[in-house]
């Protein structure tokens, strides 16, 4: 796999966790848009890859398996108006019998999370 997660990406992350406000976003908002096509250009060839093992997930957009960096803030503390991560689910939608996989990536913290569906199987 030839594509990778650019430094930049995780510098924008840590700038917008610092200014984690409309107007510094708005302001930087082409940053937002290169780290994003970073994602999804990452997220392009991991499918691919995924793919040979999982056949569900070459039907997979990753544009639309990206989680949008918008907050809803209507019921919480938090007010942030942006997530200071990207976040992607892999194959978890309607219909598919194996499960899925869950992508989160903030500076610091990386993480991978699988699931696994069992039908007619109780563990």
């Amino acid at each position: 796999m030839s594509a990778n997660i650019s430094s930049k990406t995780f510098d924008f992350l840590k700038k917008l966790n610092k200014n984690n406000n409309r107007d510094w976003f708005n302001e930087n908002k082409n940053l937002y848009t290169e780290s994003q096509q970073n994602v999804v250009s990452f997220l392009d060839e991991l499918i691919k890859e995924m793919s040979g093992f999982d056949e569900e997930l070459a039907k997979l957009d990753s544009k639309k398996a990206l989680f949008r960096i918008y907050r809803d803030t209507r019921f919480s503390k938090d007010k942030s108006p942006y997530k200071t991560n990207f976040g992607a689910s892999l194959g978890m939608g309607k219909g598919n019998q194996k499960g899925g996989y869950y992508l989160h990536m903030e500076p610091g913290n990386l993480f991978w999370q699988v699931e696994f569906t069992c039908p007619n199987r109780l563990f």
